[in-house]
This record gives C-alpha cells, sequence and structure tokens, in this order.
C-alpha cells in the first residue's frame, strides 16, 4: 500500500474516533444533527417555520409553522399588515443546534441561562428551555414578571436583550397603506423633527431653552378595517405568529419595555433627551455630546450616576439603550450600563396616553437611526394550577431542582405545567446550547437527500 494512502487512512480513522470523542463527552449535534421541532423558545430558537417580508411595510419577520391546522395569513409584527400571505414563502426546518455536554460538568446551571434536557416524563424526547429558579428558592410569576423568594428579579442589559421580543422598527414604514399615522410623532407642530430614509434627524431649535420631543404612540390595526388603527398600550402578543387562535385573556398590556437606538451625528452645545414613562413615573435621561457625560431624572428629580470610568463614550456613532423591564429604569451607552434604578409602580387612577418612550432635543442638531422597542418575554402562571413553585436540595451537584420557561410562553410546556409541580432534576440535564444554525436548503445525491446548513444564519444562543 502506497505510504500516502496509508496516511490518508490513518488520517480519517483518527479524525473519526475524534468526532466520536467529541460527540461522546463534549458535543452534541455533530455529525447527526439536533432539530428544534417547535417554537417554544422564540424568538430565540426557531422549530418549523417561513421567512416572510411584509407586503406592506417590507419588515422580514418569521412565521411558525403549525401542521395541525390550516395556515392563516401572516400578520406583520411591526406594521399590523394582514394581507401577507405565508404560503408565497418557503417552509424552513428548524434551526440545528450544538449542544455543549461538558459544560455543566464543572459548573451548576445560571438563572437565564439555556439549558437542554430530557423532557420529564418523556425522557426520550429533549428540551429546550431558559432557567428561571435555583435549587432551593420559591418562584412566582406575577404581572409577567418573576418573582423569586418573594422579590422581584431585576435582568442585566444582556439578559433582557436574550428575553425582548420586537415591538416596532422605525426604518420600516408602510408603503401600501400610506393614510397610517406614523409611530413616531412629534409632539408640537412646529417640531424640527423629520424622518429621512430610515433616520430621525433634528435640527437645532432657535429657542435653546425648549426641548423638542418626538414621542412613540403604539398603535395596532382594526381587525375588520384594517385601514384605521386603534392607539393604545403594548400588548403581550405571541413571540411568534403560529397561525393559532390565541385567547383573549392570553392577551395583557405591558410595561416592561426597552428602546434602543444608534446615535450617529450630533453638532452644538445642546442636550439629547430620552424619556421613558411608565404610568405616572417619568424618567429623563440628558447626554451630552461634547462632554460626554449624562444626568439622569425621576420625576424631575435628579438621580446620581455611579462613578465610571473614563468618559461614557469616545465618538459617534454610539447605541443607546433606555429599559424599563422589571420595574427597573436601566440607561447603557455603547453597551455598557452607567445606571440601573429599581422602582415600584404606582397604580394608576384611571387609563394614560402618555407615550412611553419620547427623543428630545435642546439647541442641538442630532441623527439617529435603527430606533426600535422591545417587550419583555410576560411570563404567566397557570389558570386553576399552581401560582407558587418551591424547588428542592440545594444547589450543589448532589441534588437540587430548577425552575425552566420558554421564551415563548403562550406556547410553552415547562416548569409550570409539569404534572406534580416539580422542578427539572440535574440529572436530567443533557447539557448547554451553544450556537444555532438555519437549513439553507436541500440537496440531492444518488438517491439520498441532504440538508445544507446556512452558515450565514450561524448565531450564538443567550
Amino acid at each position: 500500500m502506497p505510504v500516502a494512502v496509508r496516511r490518508g487512512m490513518e488520517l480519517a480513522i483518527w479524525m473519526t474516533i475524534g468526532v466520536i470523542a467529541l460527540r461522546t463527552w463534549c458535543l452534541d449535534g455533530l455529525p447527526v444533527p439536533i432539530v428544534i421541532d417547535s417554537n417554544s423558545m422564540a424568538p430565540t430558537l426557531l422549530g418549523p417555520h417561513r421567512k416572510i417580508v411584509c407586503g406592506d411595510c417590507g419588515f422580514p419577520f418569521v412565521q411558525g409553522w403549525n401542521p395541525r391546522g390550516p395556515e392563516a395569513r401572516a400578520v406583520c409584527p411591526n406594521c399590523g399588515y394582514a394581507a401577507n400571505d405565508p404560503t408565497a414563502w418557503g417552509l424552513s426546518g428548524g434551526d440545528r443546534v450544538v449542544i455543549d455536554r461538558a459544560t455543566f460538568q464543572f459548573r451548576l446551571p445560571r438563572r437565564w441561562e439555556v439549558v437542554a434536557f430530557r423532557t420529564p416524563g418523556r425522557e426520550s424526547q429533549w428540551s429546550v428551555k431558559r432557567v428561571i429558579g435555583l435549587p432551593g428558592e420559591t418562584v412566582s410569576l406575577r404581572d409577567g414578571d418573576v418573582y423569586i423568594n418573594g422579590a422581584i428579579v431585576r435582568k442585566t442589559l444582556k439578559e433582557q436583550e436574550a428575553t425582548s421580543v420586537l415591538v416596532h422598527d422605525a426604518r420600516y414604514v408602510p408603503q401600501v397603506s400610506l393614510h397610517l399615522p406614523p409611530r413616531w410623532r412629534p409632539d408640537s407642530p412646529a417640531s424640527r423633527w423629520s424622518y429621512r430614509q430610515g433616520r430621525f434627524v433634528h435640527a437645532a431649535s432657535p429657542n435653546p431653552e425648549a426641548i423638542d420631543w418626538l414621542s412613540y404612540r403604539h398603535w395596532r390595526r382594526v381587525a375588520s378595517r384594517p385601514d384605521q388603527v386603534l392607539e393604545g398600550e403594548v400588548l403581550t402578543e405571541p413571540a411568534l405568529e403560529l397561525g393559532r387562535r390565541v385567547p383573549a385573556d392570553a392577551i395583557h398590556p405591558t410595561h416592561d419595555l426597552r428602546l434602543t437606538f444608534r446615535w450617529l451625528r450630533a453638532s452644538g452645545p445642546g442636550w439629547l433627551y430620552v424619556r421613558a414613562v411608565d404610568g405616572e413615573t417619568e424618567f429623563v435621561a440628558k447626554i451630552h455630546p461634547e462632554s460626554r457625560r449624562a444626568d439622569l431624572f425621576l420625576n424631575g428629580r435628579s438621580l446620581p450616576i455611579p462613578p465610571l470610568q473614563g468618559r461614557l463614550f469616545e465618538e459617534l456613532p454610539v447605541r443607546v439603550d433606555v429599559s424599563l423591564f422589571d420595574r427597573q429604569f436601566l440607561v447603557a451607552i455603547a453597551g455598557r450600563t452607567i445606571a440601573a434604578y429599581p422602582y415600584e409602580r404606582a397604580k394608576l387612577s384611571g387609563p394614560t396616553d402618555r407615550p412611553p418612550f419620547s427623543l428630545g432635543g435642546a439647541d442641538v442638531s442630532l441623527e439617529l437611526d435603527q430606533v426600535r422597542v422591545f417587550r419583555d418575554a410576560y411570563y404567566e402562571a397557570p389558570r386553576g394550577g399552581l401560582q407558587e413553585w418551591r424547588l428542592g436540595g440545594l444547589a450543589s451537584h448532589d441534588g437540587g431542582e430548577w425552575f425552566v420557561l420558554g421564551d415563548n410562553p403562550l406556547f410553552s410546556n415547562d416548569s409550570r405545567t409539569w404534572l406534580g409541580g416539580d422542578g427539572l432534576k440535574l440529572t436530567a440535564l443533557v447539557g448547554k446550547p451553544l450556537f444555532a444554525l438555519g437549513f439553507g436548503g436541500e440537496v440531492t445525491w444518488k438517491g439520498c437527500r441532504f440538508r445544507i446548513p446556512n452558515l450565514a444564519a450561524f448565531r450564538y444562543i443567550r
């Protein structure tokens, strides 16, 4: 046998042994794929779905595929256009995930971490959910928020990003329904805000003392009259449209909202203002583009800012995040949280029409883009079931229980609904999902069909 052939065979054998060892002790999903078959973890992980582009605003979105019922028209989550035909778009399989089997051999799962495990009662089936409660804790769900041992759990910016559901992206404007009002509208007829190709531009005002506000007004199209809209609060509609009828009492108004945008340009001595309102509680962040400093206010009262190393940011463009998730006012610039203030939501005496977010300029020219509004995942205890869960064990490798939930709670079978109310046992854990790949299509070779991963859709799982 020629030396080159022998070396090639040896290399192939060692590579095969390496893949088997990697799959056995480290990674699962290679080479045999692990495919997500439901949308209970959407939008983090997708089951069978269609990728659709809205026929009105051009927003690209995903509609989950329901094999047990007829496909309904796909409603755009950005502009509410309901005449999109899902069958005009190809059906994609669920995400292919790669699972790290080794991580939890050295440490225990953390709160808000995504885990893979053997489904209780159906051990031959694997599930993927997000960890909410840890061993020894008491978990309860109220008004969509998570409470641990009676106290609300407040997420960091990265944790908020993992559970965020898009409400509106200002880059996509209806082109068919031209009569619909814009979501972002100036508070004053004399405003100097304008919209140009997906960007908000503010010209410096001749009155340097006045704040020129641009406010977000949420609306929904009227189902029977799609040319009309109804303004109101943001609702907890499904994170992924599944073509299923959702009970009306499962949809709730939510104040757990997040605003994010990219600050492109600024000139002038004035300030950029960001206002966030939750009922009767008003927060304002003032950011000065020249000195790179910020001031924060609660109902007009100054708030302290923790000491920071260096300036808020070095140069524009920079990303700005302002959030009211989990009854916490969080401000982050360039991905760095500069302040996070917990607060209690005051009970309103009646309905309010105050916009949740506003952008303001005073004596400054501004340019902003990628302006998006998100809501938090809304977790609700099952009606007629347990309202509180006590997790047994200790946080050690000797035992314990974890409480896990799906990111798309309306369609998730998780710790809330498992019989007996038991948490997830450590022995049921398979590993930590690392990344996901979509499928780009299929090829046929000698009568066999092979699914080709779409490397452009590669993403880490948060």
